[in-house]
């Protein structure tokens, strides 16, 4: 799934440790950009690392200049739906949440969709953007000749369904999320 991009006043940056150097370096592209001022960094404790996702994440965001003033960072969440919720809360108790009105998400393509339907569960007010990050060696137009990233992308689309029924996705909105395409 792909959105069209345009300047945004917050990037959701998803954990995930498999591609947390492409996502950090798609976030650092849009930083260069100008497209974000301000970003918070999603992602719990995983496995044995003493770090979290997120304190990961936002020290490579700072090695490539990103000031530690514009990152904040959610520590706590371990999916999706806990990325979005504890971000908000987060922003929330800063006194931010209210006047965002655009979010650019950077996570996995192969998640797109349900990245942008957890925004929508949850943030539905908000114009969703989505800067989706290939970490494999094959180019996105060719997933399906690749056996693990044809398997990546299968197993998210089979997810969403079941999501949806349980009530952790909702449908999109078109007028707060603008798919290229449609």
């Amino acid at each position: 799934m792909e959105t069209e991009l345009q300047p945004a006043d917050l990037c959701l940056l998803f954990g995930g440790l498999r591609s947390a150097e492409a996502r950090v370096q798609e976030t650092i592209k849009l930083w260069n950009r100008n497209y974000i001022d301000q970003i918070i960094v999603s992602g719990g404790r995983k496995g044995r690392s003493e770090d979290t996702e997120a304190e990961q994440m936002a020290a490579m965001l700072r090695e490539f200049g990103v000031p530690a003033a514009q990152i904040i960072i959610e520590n706590r969440s371990q999916n999706t739906g806990e990325n979005v919720a504890f971000s908000m809360e987060k922003l929330n108790r800063l006194g931010l949440l209210e006047g965002i009105r655009s979010v650019i998400a950077v996570g996995r393509f192969s998640a797109s969709r349900r990245y942008l339907m957890t925004l929508e569960r949850y943030w539905p007010d908000v114009i969703k953007m989505l800067a989706p990050v290939n970490y494999h060696s094959v180019d996105v137009a060719d997933w399906v000749n690749d056996r693990l990233l044809c398997g990546e992308v299968v197993a998210e689309w089979c997810k969403l369904r079941p999501y949806l029924n349980a009530g952790f996705l909702k449908e999109l909105n078109p007028e707060t999320c603008k798919l290229l395409g449609d």
